[in-house]
């Protein structure tokens, strides 16, 4: 391809500068080498070819591309901007300064792999104000490791890249950064520098920020400091929210059109558990949003559970963990609650379970994802909420402080049902099932209650990479993970076009059975419902 752009396209495709000369046939091999060694190609652009000044002029703001060099060997070789003279200049996204700083080289890594690049810090008037050198790379999209004088950078393109492919495919930042290295050397016989642990670092940050900014919280007065529990969840669209998507008067609609119940689902998953690792006594471990996610703030929810006396549990599921191998795990698994219509988690819906289901740990993750809520009823199913209902509100007097405050002024305490899930509630006794099942709930309709075990299969693939973290990282992996899922909106549109069709056809068919029976069965038939919802034990008689 080389030879027959010299030989067609005579020059460099910026400048026009001319490669041949008149008498080009005559050349030598030497002839031919002189030529070329000035001929660059950048695989990021295209395969356009570059005299050398060219190639650095077109790259003064993009300095993180990867070129390539033909020297007359028959082949291109990898050749870098900064080995051409290439020195980018900061605060100006590559332009010219007035007073530039002393030169250094630094470790940026980028999509395209890691890279060392020659810059300059802006000493100017335009940028006499950022005494820290953080600024200036953040202006060009470039996320530095620390905020004094950093040396380390990536590009977020490459925070953005792998935080999706984290989210979506379960890479790890081990891998991500052998991928970055390797597309850099793929044959491993130049030095790269090692950036794993400071990647790692900058990940988690990087995400920290993308959920505070997804929520705004940012731009609260009091800053992230002043956000109340769970405000950086995104919430489910969908679930009945006062003053969001309840339009005035909504509570005093007549019996038969009430459409503000909400419905949750709740379990355990035991996949979802955690190592015990050891602690340096020379290192934070911080948990960045703590509360303000889907998880339970983790120091409320310790001091809860230390101070908690286990009560009397006589249901065989709830002692399933007991008997099990559960040395050297920090956690045996976790519980979680969601939205089960359109399986979206709760904001401080999922906890840590230290050992088996136990209704410690459970009644707190219960309580906590009702917090702020407004509306007048609440459906839960759960595959042991018939034990589990009993001496609920009891056991909610013993709850911490911030779980036991009175709803806001003007709102009344929401009526809790509780039901069994409709795959889960078969393998219960048959009179249990009759009076529990969420098939004979009012307003349930097609509910089956199972969203939550849906849920796990979200999470359990997660599980091998969490399982090894700390629990700082796993909290913040898991907070990510979450707010992936319930921020992309696809189960909805499609349960809506399916509720529509449904609708006809059940309308159509409730016209034809009620025009083909008499004003008296029909009240009789009514009168039997109204008796079988106004005593749920009925069946048990």
């Amino acid at each position: 391809m080389v030879n027959k752009h010299l030989k067609y396209g005579d020059g460099c495709d910026s400048c026009g500068r001319r490669w041949t000369a008149d008498r080009r046939d005559t050349w030598t091999e030497e002839d031919w080498a002189t030529l070329t060694n000035e001929l660059y190609r950048c695989v990021t652009c295209g395969n356009s070819l570059w005299c050398k000044t060219c190639c650095v002029d077109r790259h003064r703001c993009t300095p993180l591309h990867s070129l390539r060099v033909w020297q007359g060997k028959g082949f291109f070789e990898k050749v870098t901007l900064r080995e051409l003279g290439l020195v980018y200049q900061l605060g100006h996204q590559g332009g010219s300064c007035a007073v530039p700083k002393k030169a250094k080289v630094v470790t940026v890594m980028h999509v395209n792999g890691v890279h060392q690049p020659c810059i300059q810090h802006c000493g100017c008037n335009r940028h006499a104000d950022n005494a820290n050198t953080w600024q200036e790379p953040m202006e060009s999209g470039w996320y530095p490791a620390t905020t004094v004088n950093p040396q380390t950078f990536a590009t977020f393109e490459v925070l953005n890249y792998y935080r999706q492919l984290n989210v979506s495919a379960t890479v790890n930042v081990c891998d991500f950064v052998t991928c970055l290295e390797r597309l850099t050397n793929p044959l491993g016989l130049e030095w790269v520098p090692e950036r794993y642990k400071l990647f790692a670092i900058m990940t988690r940050q990087w995400s920290f920020l993308k959920r505070m900014r997804r929520r705004g919280i940012a731009h609260l007065p009091g800053g992230i400091k002043s956000a109340t529990l769970g405000l950086a969840t995104v919430r489910c669209w969908a679930c009945p929210r006062p003053k969001v998507n309840l339009p005035e008067g909504w509570c005093n609609v007549a019996e038969n059109l009430k459409y503000h119940c909400l419905y949750l689902g709740f379990d355990s998953n035991f996949c979802m558990d955690s190592k015990l690792r050891r602690l340096s006594k020379y290192k934070a471990y911080p948990i960045l949003a703590d509360g303000l996610g889907c998880i339970v703030p983790s120091k409320n929810y310790t001091e809860h559970l230390k101070h908690y006396v286990t009560m009397c549990i006589a249901f065989a599921a709830l002692m399933q963990k007991e008997t099990r191998q559960s040395a050297g795990l920090r956690t045996t698994g976790v519980g979680g609650c969601i939205c089960t219509r359109h399986e979206i988690i709760r904001p401080l819906g999922l906890g840590d379970l230290l050992k088996g289901e136990r209704y410690a740990n459970m009644d707190y993750i219960f309580w906590a994802s009702l917090l702020g809520e407004e509306v007048a009823d609440i459906l839960v199913s759960y595959d042991i909420g018939c034990q589990w209902q009993v001496h609920l509100a009891e056991r909610h007097k013993g709850m911490p402080a911030l779980l036991r405050a009175d709803p806001p002024a003007g709102v009344n305490c929401p009526s809790i049902m509780v039901a069994l899930p409709v795959w889960h509630g078969a393998v219960h006794e048959e009179d249990c099932t009759y009076a529990n099942s969420m098939r004979y709930r009012t307003g349930a309709g097609m509910t089956d209650g199972e969203g939550v075990e849906r849920m796990w299969s979200l999470l359990n693939p997660f599980a091998t990479a969490t399982r090894e973290m700390h629990a700082d990282a796993r909290h913040e992996n898991l907070e990510d993970v979450i707010n992936n899922h319930n921020s992309v909106i696809t189960l909805l549109p499609k349960r809506l076009e399916v509720a529509k069709e449904e609708r006809a056809k059940q309308k159509s068919n409730f016209a034809q059975s009620s025009m083909a029976l008499g004003p008296e069965v029909r009240a009789q038939w009514q009168a039997d419902i109204v008796a079988w919802h106004s005593q749920e034990s009925l069946p048990q008689a």
